[in-house]
């Protein structure tokens, strides 16, 4: 590592969506020797940096601060000292309310080298999101951006009767907890009690959420819903065009995952552009065979109906156990995965089901020859079933389907749909749905509205429905054929 000045790059992450940083940003990111990063960066863009990149938080929240402003001053110097590219990374934009502009001085004076690049700020991006423009011609021909509260936690020094007696669009950050008070000022200031209020929660991200009233009931409104910081205020007649545009705005969709990155399936869907958010509610974990090695040797056929099963086969043996074996896999995309390693796929049924697969085995194996089937654990299995008198069948558990503690989006009315690809994911997304309704049901103040009988539900195959049709869900749209595409295909037909 070469010792010397380095660079100090004040990077704006953007208003919270990890895709909505710029490509200069993303692509400084890729090249990170550090960086130090506050509290509402997105943690998806900390997975682009190199493994050998050094992560510094410095978030602040609430007057709870993991540093002082100036020892990031100071820290920043000591690690441009350091290391060649140091990336500051600051939510929204360096020099919106981000007290870039100080650090940049710091560093000036310090004779440390640094550019900035811009990010997308909250104030126009999180309105954007929930259909409201900050201007519009014959509506609001300018905007005003102000923080709403001091360094004491004190409403700031805002010339309310200013923003009162004009016709632009006033947005007010960081001012939550100040609402009542942001409002009784502006209508004191002569502003129409009637004046529309739009209240946007955590912007950009799968659990924003859009409150409009007027003046005289948005703290109330806001205090129902149970809106949580971070949060902006817009204040102005372009608040009216909410309801239509956000109603035109691209249908979204909810797709529950298991493990951590972008899924194949959410990754052809934005392809297609379709918004759809991803949460995890589970993670796969590999294990040793819970079988004598030796089954693995013995073995004539291999049978995979998950890329985990041979994910799990090669932690295990290595890719020299697939010599001399015959491969049956259920599906395109578990024989996509077999093929990134250069291994050739002997059968696969017509229809991608565990049914189809075990009948098409019946027609290619021999009562002398031993099928292996590797699978999760806990899940149950007819193969054995299914292929008595036709083969010599074994299982091994070579992985498990764990769940994760996940929450909730805050906002799960705004999706049109919710996509399953998985029996599991369906039992804890739904278990998790049950005992959030239940417990929201005793707090009248602050109820959750999920709708979900307006939604969706989009399957991947037979065993993913019929883990819906417990739930008793009647809107359930299950593939033409149990893959990624097939689903993808339907998703995008019926989204527009």
């Amino acid at each position: 590592m070469k010792q010397g000045k380095g660079c100090v790059y004040l990077v704006g992450a953007g208003p919270g969506a990890a895709e909505l940083i710029t490509l200069r940003g993303y692509k400084l990111l890729q090249r990170a020797e550090c960086v130090v990063y506050d509290r509402l960066v997105s943690e998806e863009l900390l997975k682009e940096v190199p493994d050998s990149c050094e992560c510094i938080y410095v978030g602040k929240k609430n007057h709870h601060h993991t540093l002082k402003q100036e020892d990031i001053n100071a820290l920043l110097v000591d690690k441009a000292l350091q290391y060649n590219t140091v990336i500051r990374l600051k939510g929204g934009d360096p020099y919106v309310f981000g007290r870039g502009g100080e650090e940049a001085l710091y560093l000036l004076e310090h004779g440390i080298s640094f550019e900035v690049v811009p990010g997308v700020t909250s104030a126009v991006a999180a309105p954007a999101y929930a259909g409201i423009p900050i201007t519009h011609r014959g509506v609001s021909g300018g905007f005003h951006v102000v923080t709403a509260h001091n360094r004491r936690d004190e409403l700031a020094d805002i010339d309310f009767d200013a923003l009162a007696k004009g016709k632009e669009t006033c947005i007010f950050l960081m001012g939550l907890s100040k609402l009542g008070e942001i409002a009784d000022h502006l209508m004191d200031a002569g502003m129409p009690p009637a004046q529309r209020v739009a209240v946007i929660s955590h912007g950009t991200m799968p659990e924003q959420q859009c409150v409009v009233g007027s003046l005289e009931n948005i703290e109330q409104k806001t205090g129902e819903r149970g809106i949580t910081s971070p949060a902006i205020i817009v204040v102005g007649d372009v608040v009216k065009l909410h309801e239509r545009l956000n109603a035109a705005l691209k249908k979204k969709y909810l797709l529950p995952k298991i493990g951590q990155g972008e899924t194949e399936l959410a990754k052809i869907l934005r392809g297609q552009g379709v918004p759809v958010d991803e949460l995890q509610v589970g993670e796969i974990r590999y294990k040793g065979c819970d079988r004598d090695l030796s089954i693995l040797k013995e073995a004539d056929w291999f049978v995979f109906t998950s890329r985990h099963g041979i994910e799990g086969l090669i932690r295990l043996s290595g890719l020299d156990i697939f010599k001399g074996k015959k491969i049956a896999v259920i599906g395109e995309s578990t024989a996509r995965y077999l093929k990134r390693h250069r291994l050739k796929i002997d059968l696969i049924p017509e229809k991608y089901t565990s049914a189809a697969l075990a009948e098409k085995l019946k027609r290619n194996v021999s009562p002398e020859e031993r099928v292996l089937y590797f699978r999760a654990e806990q899940v149950s299995s007819n193969w054995k079933k299914a292929l008595q008198g036709c083969c010599q069948f074994n299982e091994c558990v070579v992985y498990e389907n764990c769940e994760v503690v996940f929450e909730l989006p805050r906002a799960l009315e705004d999706y049109a749909g919710i996509i399953f690809t998985c029996a599991s994911s369906v039992r804890r997304f739904m278990d998790c749905i049950l005992q959030e309704q239940e417990k929201n049901a005793r707090k009248l103040n602050r109820n959750i509205i999920y709708g979900m009988d307006e939604k969706i539900f989009y399957s991947i195959g037979e065993k993913t429905t019929e883990a819906l049709r417990k739930y008793e869900i009647g809107r359930i749209h299950q593939a033409e054929q149990a893959n990624y595409l097939a689903l993808a295909e339907q998703i995008v037909r019926e989204a527009q």
